[in-house]
């Protein structure tokens, strides 16, 4: 994931094509980024320069995934059932 010129870079984990179809149509002045994968520890890597990212239901955002997350500033995320870790990370990463 490089650096954008158009916006922050923006990654979407768990996004489906209906999410990417929806979300392009609307999302103007960035260009963001679409997985599949939930955001762990194990596909932190393909966010590594996100500067955004959006999770569902089963990511998991703790402390060791955030500090895998230099750049990120902002996690939107569905309220109705995302566990999310309240600690704040050592170093580098964005705290809650």
């Amino acid at each position: 994931m490089e650096s954008s010129d158009n916006g922050p870079n923006v990654v979407f984990f768990e996004a489906s094509e209906a999410d990417q179809t929806y979300l392009q149509a609307r999302l103007q002045t960035v260009a963001p980024v679409f997985l599949t994968e939930l955001l762990n520890r194990s596909s932190a890597h393909a966010a590594r320069d996100a500067e955004v990212a959006s999770v569902f239901i089963h990511s998991r955002v703790d402390s060791e995934t955030l500090n895998l997350l230099p750049r990120l500033r902002c996690i939107a995320t569905d309220p109705r059932a995302t566990t999310i870790s309240t600690s704040r990370p050592a170093t580098g990463a964005a705290s809650l």
